[in-house]
């Protein structure tokens, strides 16, 4: 009899454990305060197998295969909070009633996890989209110098530094999201590097006129791709000169459109070049290789 007992309070002990680690995962997941390292391997272990489908039945179907990564990885999810959840149930025999509970309460967390998912894929895509015209970062550039200066690129730059730093911190909470599909015809890869390019620009040309946020732009677009790199499992690409989506377009070319457009030029065209490569090296290349391990063919056909 005792020892039939306390094998009873040994399992009780395990369920109860068992039931709190589900519910403190469920609330943790569904707040997307941070995703726990054993998601991150999960969704890069799903998108490697998915991946490696998609490279041998063509660029489209490939990109519809890896697309079927973040759909699985959230239904294991449920189904994951689901069985651990039952499991503690039958180890500390609760009612039927509770354990009907915590099953709703479950779903309820599942759909504010998929709703918040959705929510920051939508906010990526809608930056995307605003850089849907096919405009380079020089004329980006030049475009906010002819109609704002100075003071209008830095309101630009902030901005975009806070979505770049946003960007980073939604791919960690949802490791779900690199592995989604662009909704339009731009990826948010192609757009990082595109303000990257833009600051890494104006940087190497006019390093004292620089705005205050081009720093910040530079950083927090590197880290976000640095991560990204990090999160699939992607090795990272060493370069000593970018051209990646840049081969018809000539440095002179870029540095007279931008003097034409108000840049003061502060540095030896020469000089320019090779600060401007040493700033792209480190996030180009990098935004290649994920563009390939993530199946985003139009980036790559664009670069």
């Amino acid at each position: 009899m005792e020892l039939a007992s306390g094998v009873d309070a040994v399992l009780w002990v395990l369920g109860a454990v068992v039931l709190a680690v589900v519910s403190f995962t469920a609330v943790r997941t569904a707040l997307a305060a941070s995703a726990s390292t054993w998601a991150h391997h999960a969704v890069r272990l799903a998108g490697t197998a998915f991946g490696w489908v998609g490279r041998r039945v063509g660029d489209r179907a490939g990109e519809r295969a890896i697309a079927v990564t973040a759909p699985v990885c959230l239904l294991a999810v449920l189904v994951t909070w689901q069985v651990g959840w039952q499991v503690g149930v039958v180890l500390v025999a609760a009612p039927a009633d509770v354990a009907d509970v915590g099953r709703t309460a479950l779903v309820v967390l599942f759909g504010a996890l998929v709703v918040r998912t959705g929510q920051a894929h939508t906010a990526r895509e809608r930056r995307c989209g605003e850089f849907g015209d096919g405009r380079g970062a020089e004329e980006l550039l030049a475009g906010y110098l002819g109609t704002g200066g100075r003071e209008d690129l830095d309101r630009v730059l902030a901005d975009w530094s806070t979505w770049l730093a946003e960007l980073h911190w939604a791919h960690r909470a949802w490791p779900v999201l690199l592995y989604t599909r662009s909704s339009g015809t731009r990826c948010w890869l192609e757009t990082v590097v595109t303000m990257l390019d833009v600051a890494a620009l104006a940087e190497a040309i006019a390093p004292d006129w620089t705005p205050p946020h081009t720093a910040a732009v530079l950083v927090n677009g590197t880290d976000c791709i640095g991560r990204a790199l990090v999160a699939t499992g992607t090795e990272s690409p060493r370069s000593t000169i970018s051209l990646h989506g840049r081969e018809d377009r000539a440095f002179d070319d870029t540095v007279s459109l931008l003097v034409a457009a108000g840049l003061p030029v502060e540095r030896d065209p020469v000089d320019a070049w090779t600060q401007f490569q040493t700033r792209r090296t480190g996030y180009a290349p990098a935004a290649s290789a994920l563009a390939v391990r993530l199946l985003h063919t139009r980036f790559e056909e664009r670069r």
